[in-house]
């Protein structure tokens, strides 16, 4: 079976990216440790006129 030589283009690139993603250490993330992010900023806002104006924007698709 012959592999089209276009679908190899770039492997080599692909395969280092692959490589030095698989070589960082990335912690676990718990979002159980986000509890009040973002209070701030959601006390300025109108979350009823906030929602009423996302729910139009859907509408309108």
């Amino acid at each position: 079976m012959d592999i089209e030589p276009s679908l190899l283009e770039g492997k080599d690139e692909v395969s280092s990216v692959d490589r030095a993603i698989d070589e960082i250490s990335i912690p676990v993330l718990d979002f159980r440790q986000a509890a009040g992010l973002g209070r701030e900023l959601w006390q300025s806002v109108d979350v009823e006129l906030y929602i009423q104006q996302e729910r139009e924007l859907w509408d309108k698709d």
